[in-house]
């Protein structure tokens, strides 16, 4: 039996370790739907607060070409777009499905990444639990206009509560 865990901003109770093979992120964004769906399904959108570069066209069976900071490169195919604006699924690494979906009065949007049930699975669960929080912060930031906390910001360093990537 898999058990969501749900993260949402102020919510101090929340556990950041998964159980089961789902991981399950939900935030308020200080958006409307329509910004936010351009924010988490356009590549320019996109490039704003996950990969540093995004081809593709969102479009069920279409590919999204995510460059990285890192130089990596990657490719994800999208499973399918939800009526309305409302959602999508990409297949994600090492068989795994990420599904971004808006939803509620106050444009919330919730991140779910469900790994295979075994080992390897497991183990990029784990490994990527830290990047999505991060991911999700950057979008927050985008969302209010606020800094790009993939960069280091001039003056500041990461012992000076910025997050430095």
């Amino acid at each position: 039996m898999s058990v969501n865990r749900t993260m949402t901003a102020g919510d101090h109770s929340y556990s950041p370790y998964p159980i089961g093979h789902v991981t399950k992120l939900k935030m308020v964004l200080p958006v409307g739907k329509e910004k936010a769906w351009s924010l988490i399904a356009t590549p320019k959108g996109l490039e704003s607060w996950f990969p540093s570069i995004v081809q593709g066209t969102m479009k069920p069976g279409n590919f999204l070409e995510f460059a990285w900071k890192n130089g990596l490169v990657e490719r994800f195919r999208i499973i399918c777009l939800g009526e309305k604006h409302s959602s999508f699924r990409l297949e994600w690494r090492h068989g795994a499905i990420v599904r971004f979906y808006l939803h509620g009065k106050m444009t919330t949007l919730t991140l779910e990444a469900e790994y295979l049930d075994n080992a390897i699975g497991r183990a990029s669960q784990l490994d990527e639990l830290p990047q999505w929080v991060f991911y999700l912060a950057n979008l927050k930031s985008a969302a209010h206009g606020g800094p790009d906390l993939r960069h280091r910001l001039k003056g500041r360093s990461k012992e000076e509560g910025f997050i430095d990537n």
